[in-house]
């Protein structure tokens, strides 16, 4: 096996801040809401509601997190009062949960023309008990050119990996 080139090497962070989440507009605020009194908070920055904007159905949703560690709970038996990570809902339905402070969501759309869906994210300890911090959105998903988001055809097939940040 031949060695990696030194330039390559110098490089990789380079590459590596490509798969850092997205920056929150205007940067973080240090506050998400009602953290402020040492309770935890969570806000989504990314999508926000708008009647003037259509989301693709594929998009990385962005959080503001305070007083609240989002941690990997692998194997973990562990469930301190302030780490976990967050459940993402469409409606009541229970979609997925994720361990950054952000992930690739994929809505179903079928049809043309904009689908509304609520989307609500609440925090969770490891063993998955739900917290009551939560942030709700309102959006309006379609498949159209000027979507924001991401993908602008049908979200790719899986082959079984899971690169979308969720556990």
């Amino acid at each position: 096996m031949r060695p990696l080139p030194a330039a390559f090497l110098l490089s990789l962070p380079l590459l590596c801040a490509a798969c850092a989440p997205p920056p929150l507009p205007g940067g973080d605020t240090g506050s998400s809401g009602s953290g402020d009194n040492g309770e935890p908070s969570v806000r989504i920055v990314f999508p926000f509601t708008s009647s003037s904007v259509t989301i693709c159905p594929e998009f990385v949703m962005v959080l503001d997190i305070d007083n609240f560690d989002v941690v990997d709970f692998n194997g973990t038996t562990d469930v301190p009062a302030d780490e976990g990570h967050w459940h993402l809902f469409d409606g009541s339905d229970y979609l997925t949960n994720f361990v950054e402070e952000w992930g690739l969501v994929q809505l179903d759309h079928e049809g043309a023309g904009a689908e509304p869906h609520i989307l609500t994210v609440q925090l969770a300890l490891n063993d998955h008990s739900l917290l009551d911090y939560e942030s709700t959105i309102e959006i309006e998903v379609d498949n159209t050119e000027d979507c924001l988001g991401g993908d602008h055809g049908p979200p790719p097939s899986s082959d079984g990996g899971d690169d979308t940040g969720a556990r």
